[in-house]
C-alpha cells in the first residue's frame, strides 16, 4: 500500500471539515481518480429534491474551487449520488422513487458529451435480479464494473453486489 506517512507506526491525522464549504449542507462526496473534482450533491430549493453541485482544483493540496451545480436538463432530482466516470461524462446515482413501477428504487446513469454541456435526464438501469433495494452505485471505467449496494425485503443488512463487463451506453431511456 503506498502512504505519505514517514513510518507504518505514525498516526492518521484527525478529520478537518473542509473549510471552503463552510456554511454548505453536503452529503455523498466523490472525488475523481485524479483528486482534483469533488462531486457531491445539497438540498434543492424544491423540497424533496437535490442538486449536484462540483469543485475543482489544479493540482493536489491546493485549495478547491467555490461549488457550481452541474447543469441536468431535467432540473434538480430525487436521486442519491453514487459516483462519477473519470471523464466526467457520466453520473451515477439511485432514485429514490421507481422509476420501472415495479422495485422500490432504480440504479440511474446519466450522460454527457462534454463536461461543459449539462446531463441529460437520468435513464434506468435495468439490471435482471438485482434487489429490490439499491444504492451507491461506484462505476470503474478501467474494469468496466459497476459495484453496488443492495437488500432485499425479507434479508437483514445490505450486501455488495457487482456488475462485471457494464456497458452503461448500453442502458436505454
Amino acid at each position: 500500500m503506498q502512504t505519505n506517512k514517514v513510518s507504518t507506526n505514525e498516526a492518521f491525522k484527525r478529520p478537518a471539515p473542509i473549510t471552503e464549504f463552510t456554511g454548505e449542507l453536503l452529503s455523498s462526496p466523490f472525488m475523481t481518480n485524479d483528486d482534483l473534482v469533488l462531486y457531491a450533491q445539497r438540498p434543492a430549493p424544491e423540497k424533496g429534491k437535490f442538486d449536484v453541485v462540483r469543485s475543482h482544483r489544479t493540482k493536489k493540496g491546493e485549495s478547491l474551487s467555490k461549488l457550481e451545480v452541474v447543469p441536468i436538463k431535467s432540473g434538480s432530482l430525487n436521486i442519491g449520488l453514487g459516483s462519477v466516470s473519470n471523464d466526467e461524462q457520466l453520473l451515477f446515482g439511485y432514485s429514490r422513487i421507481p422509476f420501472d413501477g415495479k422495485s422500490k428504487n432504480s440504479l440511474v446513469v446519466l450522460t454527457r458529451s462534454k463536461v461543459s454541456s449539462g446531463f441529460e435526464k437520468p435513464i434506468s438501469i435495468d439490471l435482471p435480479d438485482r434487489p429490490p433495494y439499491s444504492t451507491f452505485p461506484r462505476y470503474s471505467q478501467l474494469n468496466r464494473e459497476l459495484p453496488f449496494s443492495g437488500r432485499s425485503d425479507t434479508t437483514r443488512g445490505a450486501r455488495l453486489w457487482i456488475v462485471r463487463d457494464f456497458e452503461p451506453l448500453a442502458a436505454k431511456p
